[in-house]
């Protein structure tokens, strides 16, 4: 009789445990996906926010370069540090969970889906899943204040706690449950999912399907043409053509003589034109200067000097903005 009894206390103590473990292993390593995912989706809604913020500060794009390994780019700007920008392909909603965080039946895996969006006032605001953020007040979230409020706008921040995902309007200090932090396998860990470097843009297209433009800009270069081999004659005007690359609807074009040398521009479209120079009664040496603005503080220079034996152009190293130029 008593071995049965101890081959029955035996028997009870055989507990297989391996589908607890194995459940706990999978809840574990879908809490550090999602952990890891939040912490993606912050990074990208951050680096959103500062490409705008800069593009409202006057900024613009000189290069967008892709990093080596292909998730994104480096976004440079003429003033402002450079910005990274990952992006993914479109997010989908997450497959049926088997084991939510939370130890409750799962749900379909949904992330947040953070947006930006225009709205009547024509600025710039965060949206969650196709609809606009509203502060405690009940007002729009703002991604940038005018510089006469005096700071920058609010960034959401989202993170995934007790099984939920959360958000945060005021940088961590309170938390708003979202939905369930389910097993999204299919889930996008990005807010862009394209990056489109254009002729004269940089089209951002986030998850919800929004988009925005920033400014992409190189230095202008302005080319004199029609001067070679010209005779500088006394009291006679001379018609230089000029063409601007990089022009954009704010640059401009400036010429101004000295020695008696006046000088004229009669601007055909932004990027081309001609300059009419006059000459003195009698032919000294003289200059013009020709200075091609793009309307972001980046200039293109070029000197004509006029002679007796006739026209020569030199480039000359472009300096600040119009408002630093002086003869």
């Amino acid at each position: 009789m008593i071995p049965a009894v101890l081959l029955f206390l035996s028997a009870c103590t055989r507990y297989d445990d391996s589908a607890v473990n194995g459940r706990m292993n999978r809840m574990e390593t879908e809490l550090d996906r999602l952990e890891s995912m939040a912490t993606r989706m912050n990074g990208d809604i951050a680096a959103a926010a500062d490409l705008l913020l800069v593009f409202s500060k006057g900024d613009y794009v000189t290069a967008c370069r892709p990093l080596e390994d292909g998730s994104g780019y480096v976004i440079e700007f003429s003033a402002s540090s450079p910005i990274v920008v990952h992006h993914g392909k479109d997010g989908l909603d997450g497959t049926d969970g088997t084991d939510a965080l939370n130890g409750a039946d799962a749900e379909d895996g949904v992330s947040p889906v953070i947006g930006i969006s225009k709205d009547e006032t024509g600025t710039y605001c965060w949206t969650l899943n196709g609809t606009y953020l509203l502060d405690e007040n009940g007002g729009h979230v703002y991604l940038t204040l005018s510089s006469t409020q005096g700071k920058d706008g609010t960034v959401p921040q989202l993170r995934v706690k007790d099984g939920m995902w959360q958000l945060s309007l005021n940088n961590g200090y309170t938390w708003t449950d979202l939905t369930r932090a389910s097993d999204a396998a299919q889930a996008s860990p990005y807010i862009f999912t394209a990056v489109e470097p254009l002729d004269d843009v940089i089209r951002f297209t986030l998850a919800d399907g929004s988009s925005f433009d920033l400014l992409r800009l190189g230095p202008p270069s302005l080319v004199l043409s029609g001067w070679q081999g010209v005779k500088v004659v006394p009291g006679r005007s001379v018609d230089i053509a000029y063409t601007v690359s990089g022009a954009t609807l704010r640059t401009g074009v400036r010429a101004v003589g000295n020695n008696g040398y006046s000088a004229v521009v009669n601007v055909q479209d932004v990027s081309s034109g001609t300059i009419t120079v006059t000459a003195p009664p009698q032919v000294v040496e003289g200059e013009v200067l020709v200075v091609a603005d793009n309307g972001y503080g980046s200039l293109s220079i070029r000197k004509m000097t006029f002679s007796t034996t006739g026209i020569t152009v030199t480039e000359l190293e472009a300096f600040g903005n119009m408002q630093d130029f002086e003869w």
